[in-house]
């Protein structure tokens, strides 16, 4: 028995990562906002990915990234 195999999604072909956003985007606001959930998605995407690799340079900590995001999104 044991791990025969591990595998990557580095660019979201085995799991599409929009689907459950859409529903968690629905599911706290059940249709009062009307936007592209698509493009707020990959505007998420971005800041996340342009604040984990400040966070891998040791140029902000994730305590950092957390206020970050809350202001960003508000």
């Amino acid at each position: 028995s044991g791990m025969q195999a591990l595998f990557f999604d580095i660019d979201d072909t085995l799991y599409n990562q929009l689907e459950p956003y859409e529903r968690a985007f629905e599911a706290v606001f059940g249709g009062k906002i009307r936007l592209d959930i698509s493009d707020l998605f990959r505007r998420s995407r971005k800041h996340s990915d342009v604040s984990y690799q400040l966070l891998l340079e040791g140029k902000i900590s994730s305590e950092e990234i957390g206020r970050a995001s809350c202001r960003e999104r508000v």
